[in-house]
C-alpha cells in the first residue's frame, strides 16, 4: 500500500505516509471521501423514522391549533338519535326540523347557534324548543354528505359539541364530511357484525389499518382496507345505540377521515409537491395513526 520503503513502526509517520500515497495515487482519496459523503446523504431507515415523527408531532400541533380555535368539535360517541320530522326547502337548501327519540339526548339541552352533529354532519340550530330543533343545510353540504337524501320519518345520530374538560372517547371529528360511502356488504357474525362500505380512492388512501374513522359519526376503527372499500367491526351495543344496525346494502353513508392523516397530507404535498398523491395519502395516514399513539402516550405520562 506504501510507495516507498516500509516503516516498521508506522505511528504518526505510517499515517502522514499513507495520507500522501493516497494523494499521490491521484484522485482516489478524493472519490472515496466523495462516495462517503453521498453515501451520508442517502435516506436511512433512522431518518425515514425520524422525518414521520416530525411530521406526526407537527401534525399534532396544527390539529391541537385547529381545535382551540373552532367553535365545535366532537368525539364519534353518539348521545343519541332523532327522527326527521318536516323537511322544507330553501331557496339555497334545506330546513331540517329533528326530534330526539333517544335518552341521553334531549332537546331542552340545545340551545339557539349550539353546533350539534348530525349523522356526521355539524349544522347550526336555528330554532330549538321542547318539542325539537330546526337546521338548515346548504347546497354544498347537501352536495357532500347523505342529508339530501332524509325523508321525513328518517332516524340520524346526534352527538353535541364537546364541553371544555369532557373525556375524549373516540377519536377528533370535526363534522366536516369528507364525503360519502355505499354499504356493500354486511357479514354477521351471532350479534356482531362487520360491515364493508365502498367509496371512491382519494378517501380510501388516507385510510390505514388500526386507524380511525367517523361513519355517519360514530367513531370506529379500521379493520380491512382493500383499493375501493374498507371494513369495519360493529358489536351489539353499537348497533342498537345508533342507526348502523338499520343499515342494508345500498344505503348511502357520511364518512370522515382522520383529521391528523389530513393535515399530514397537506404538510408532505408542500414538501414533496412533485411526489405522487396516492404515495403522499398512504404515508400520510401512517404517520396519522403513529400521532395518535403519541398522542396517547403523551395523555398518560402527563397524569
Amino acid at each position: 500500500m506504501f510507495s516507498g520503503k516500509r516503516l516498521a513502526n508506522p505511528g504518526i509517520a505510517g499515517i502522514r505516509g499513507n495520507w500522501g500515497t493516497e494523494r499521490a495515487n491521484g484522485r482516489r482519496f478524493d472519490n472515496i471521501r466523495s462516495q462517503r459523503a453521498t453515501a451520508t446523504q442517502l435516506p436511512t431507515l433512522k431518518g425515514v423514522i425520524a422525518t414521520l415523527a416530525f411530521l406526526s408531532l407537527h401534525a399534532l400541533k396544527r390539529a391541537s391549533l385547529y381545535l382551540s380555535n373552532t367553535d365545535a368539535m366532537f368525539t364519534g360517541l353518539v348521545e343519541g338519535q332523532g327522527t326527521v320530522r318536516r323537511i322544507a326547502s330553501l331557496p339555497a337548501g334545506l330546513r331540517l326540523s329533528i326530534v330526539p327519540t333517544t335518552a341521553p339526548f334531549s332537546a331542552t339541552d340545545v340551545h339557539l347557534g349550539d353546533s350539534i352533529s348530525i349523522s356526521g354532519c355539524c349544522l347550526t340550530v336555528v330554532a330549538a324548543g321542547a318539542d325539537g330543533m330546526d337546521f338548515e343545510a346548504g347546497e354544498e353540504t347537501l352536495s357532500k354528505t347523505s342529508l339530501g337524501r332524509l325523508r321525513e320519518g328518517s332516524s340520524v345520530n346526534l352527538e353535541r359539541s364537546l364541553a371544555v374538560g369532557a373525556r375524549l372517547g373516540g377519536h377528533f371529528v370535526q363534522g366536516h364530511v369528507d364525503g360519502t360511502a355505499v354499504v356493500d356488504q354486511i357479514c354477521r357474525s351471532d350479534e356482531w357484525i362487520d360491515m364493508w362500505f365502498r367509496t371512491s380512492g382519494e378517501h380510501i388512501r388516507l385510510m390505514v389499518p388500526k386507524g380511525s374513522i367517523a361513519v355517519d359519526g360514530v367513531s370506529l376503527t379500521l379493520v380491512n382496507i382493500e383499493t375501493d372499500r374498507f371494513s369495519v367491526a360493529l358489536i351489539p351495543h353499537t348497533l342498537q345505540v345508533t342507526t348502523l344496525g338499520q343499515r342494508q346494502v345500498g344505503d348511502l353513508i357520511n364518512i370522515e377521515n382522520d383529521i391528523l392523516g389530513k393535515y399530514v397530507a397537506r404538510l408532505l404535498q408542500q414538501m414533496m409537491p412533485s411526489a405522487a398523491p396516492p404515495a403522499v395519502s398512504q404515508v400520510s395516514a401512517t404517520v396519522a395513526s403513529m400521532g395518535i399513539d403519541s398522542l396517547r402516550i403523551e395523555g398518560q405520562s402527563d397524569s
